[in-house]
């Protein structure tokens, strides 16, 4: 098996079930969402654990990222030129859902909450201000591209697989305990210099992940594995059960355990067993619609929770509907976003 382009996508597909799963159902008390059937205590649904469990969604998008970082490095295609092309349709893509959601605020809300000030709008379109909590990863994911795969990646270049990702955890354990103590918390006045820290403080937040990723590009690690699996159990739908089984088991000991220090190795050994599972052609389909949309959806997804549309989606209720829901308005809106954006592109290229 050879982990393609169509895998990276049916990959990202899963990072963003994963994010819509978190902020849907990662909540407690008076922030739960709708009317859950099953309950663990008072305050707690059933549906908690998967949303805690979905936290891996920002280490699985990561990985996907870095992989194809690090292989379009090794294909020679991290030209300054390359990468700013990749910078400005991404950030095409962005400003039109900026433009598209201030409308949108302007009409059911008077522009409260977007565009707001004249200010606050020219700042989001430079990325210093925002109106979306997910938006951050954006921001991060650009200044990544910004640096060259060969100095970004260079980790990756020197160290062996073993060492590579051992490394990496130890960061992110390191990342972890010092926002989970906030061990570096100073305010500073200046709106640069709060500007810069944030950035660099979610730019480290993801980079383990990132690098991650090229470490399975170079060592070829997805096909590697799905080789040696295939070897041990060659039946595929005994390699299915087993798969499934493994996915199970540590679902129930993520929730047990409670601990979001766990979700990068968690995310490590999902990103994997994900990419060596022989999916039908339904599932292959729903992954690769998600995949195709993720941007979209991971961009304009809050607004249908969180602002603009505060709570609209509970009106679905019961926590499957509003999953459903929240997937298919995304998607329709990503349709017209994708139709203006590709617009954009045929009047200035031609």
């Amino acid at each position: 098996m050879t982990y393609n382009k169509e895998d990276a996508q049916m990959t990202k597909g899963l990072g963003i079930l994963c994010m819509l799963a978190l902020h849907l159902f990662c909540r407690k008390g008076s922030a739960v969402f709708g009317t859950p059937l099953l309950w663990i205590n008072d305050t707690t649904p059933f549906v908690y654990t998967f949303g805690f469990f979905a936290e891996i969604c920002v280490p699985i998008y990561s990985m996907a990222a870095g992989y194809a970082m690090y292989l379009m490095y090794e294909q020679k295609r991290d030209s300054f030129k390359h990468r700013s092309r990749r910078i400005l349709n991404l950030l095409v893509n962005y400003w039109i859902i900026l433009v598209l959601f201030s409308l949108i605020s302007i009409v059911y809300t008077g522009g409260s909450e977007m565009p707001g000030s004249t200010g606050k709008f020219i700042k989001a379109v430079f990325l210093l201000d925002s109106y979306n909590g997910a938006w951050w990863y954006l921001h991060s994911y650009v200044f990544a591209l910004c640096i060259p795969t060969a100095v970004l990646m260079y980790m990756v270049k020197k160290l062996n697989l073993v060492n590579g990702i051992t490394l990496c955890l130890i960061l992110e354990v390191i990342g972890y305990l010092i926002r989970r103590f906030d061990m570096i918390n100073f305010q500073l006045d200046l709106f640069a210099l709060s500007y810069i820290k944030t950035e660099i403080d979610n730019l480290l937040r993801i980079l383990p992940s990132i690098w991650i990723g090229g470490f399975f590009c170079k060592y070829k690690l997805i096909e590697k594995v799905g080789v040696e699996y295939k070897k041990i159990i060659p039946n595929k739908f005994t390699r299915n059960m087993v798969t499934g089984s493994i996915l199970c088991a540590m679902f129930v000991i993520v929730n047990i355990l409670h601990k979001a220090v766990l979700m990068l190795p968690v995310a490590i050994v999902v990103f994997v067993l994900f990419n060596i599972w022989e999916k039908n052609i339904i599932f292959k389909k729903i992954f690769l619609v998600l995949g195709k949309h993720s941007t979209n959806i991971w961009l304009i997804h809050m607004f249908f929770y969180a602002y603009i549309f505060e709570r609209w989606i509970e009106i679905f209720k019961y926590p499957v509907f509003m999953l459903l829901a929240m997937t298919w308005v995304c998607i329709a809106f990503s349709y017209v976003i994708s139709f203006i954006h590709n617009a954009i592109l045929k009047i200035t290229l031609g």
